[in-house]
């Protein structure tokens, strides 16, 4: 070998020895794989409530199950989904760690610095009674790791977890979407009219008297409840006729997936017209369960509001969406109209009603 080219392998052989210290340097290597809290420690845990707060911004959220829903403590007593929020704590208490090597530079790089990113925590059922907010498990939140981890550490302690899911861009997302952490972001919230039930039964009621009322009943015809033996009827001024079975079921599939435009404090609904709602509807289900919606339509000013009378809630409302949650007989029964439950339920929910 030519001394040119001894020197030349020489340098090369250096070079990837510096270029491997440096990565080192930048993504330190996990060490210990092992369990967030120990397996014994999280099945004794009752996590009752949720704390997320962005330090940075000194705003701090509180979600807590309350009569089997999870809601936000705040003016708005808002529904949150627990459909995300029940796995994500059973996520946390059944998480796994790799505990990182870090210095200084590394914890600011990793958005764990004095003032993280986030701070979750899971709280007991005293969180609004205990001024400490009754912690069972803080976390500061630093930032995601391609391509499903997130940089962690519990709160007061310096060492560096990398968490085996990305709990960063879920809190992101959700704080993206409102103020109101995990919002179930539709009038009828929660599960209603709950696993294995139907709506058998729906008034719609107007401030100038008129109103409708929409009636699932057997058939005359059948010899057993199954689904192909129910039909629709449809009320007008003590007048009964047949209903489309399209036309109800996009309806009522439309009615309990609307969304809201934003959560409002329930104070608020006075001053917003509810004293004198424009339409009511009250909703029966086939479990003697019952559900009241009102509606405030400001035509003049293109604005609507929807009061959830049942769960507490108020909020903001497409006028446009709101609109179609007081239908005219004639949405019902004149074929030649267009079905824009359906054509809405199609567009932005992918479903077909009744399926």
């Amino acid at each position: 070998m030519t001394r040119a080219a001894l020197l030349l392998a020489l340098a090369a052989a250096l070079f990837f020895v510096f270029e491997r210290s440096l990565r080192s340097r930048e993504t330190p290597q996990p060490t210990l794989v092992e369990r967030l809290l120990p397996e014994e420690r999280a099945k004794e845990l009752v996590v009752a409530a949720l704390s997320i707060e962005q330090p940075g911004a000194s705003a701090r959220r509180i979600v807590a199950r309350k009569a089997g829903l999870w809601r936000a403590l705040d003016a708005t007593n808002a529904v949150c989904d627990s459909r995300v929020i029940e796995p994500l704590v059973q996520s946390i208490l059944e998480a796994r760690v790799l505990t990182r090597a870090s210095d200084e530079a590394d914890i600011a790089a990793f958005g764990l610095a004095r003032t993280p990113l986030w701070r979750i925590e899971l709280c007991g059922a005293k969180v609004l009674a205990d001024p400490g907010r009754d912690v069972l498990l803080a976390l500061d939140v630093g930032r995601s790791l391609p391509p499903h981890a997130t940089l962690v550490r519990r709160s007061g302690e310096t060492k560096v977890l990398e968490l085996d899911f990305d709990l960063a861009r879920l809190l992101d997302e959700t704080f993206a979407r409102g103020p109101v952490p995990f919002e179930d972001a539709r009038l009828v919230a929660g599960p209603f009219p709950g696993p294995g039930r139907t709506i058998d039964r729906v008034f719609v009621d107007r401030d100038d008297g008129t109103g409708l009322e929409l009636v699932r009943q057997l058939a005359t015809d059948a010899s057993s409840a199954s689904e192909a033996a129910w039909t629709w009827q449809l009320s007008v001024d003590g007048f009964a006729k047949p209903c489309p079975a399209p036309r109800a079921e996009a309806f009522l599939a439309f009615l309990t997936s609307v969304p809201t435009a934003g959560a409002l404090a329930r104070r608020s609904a006075n001053e917003l017209g509810f004293e004198k709602p424009t339409v009511r509807l009250t909703i029966l289900g086939s479990g003697g369960d019952a559900m009241v919606l009102e509606l405030v339509l400001r035509r003049d000013e293109n604005e609507a509001y929807g009061f959830n009378r049942t769960l507490d809630t108020l909020a903001r409302m497409d006028p446009v969406l709101a609109e179609l949650l007081a239908p005219s007989a004639a949405s019902f029964l004149e074929l030649d109209r267009p079905n824009l439950w359906d054509s809405w339920l199609r567009e932005h929910l992918r479903v077909e009603p009744g399926r």
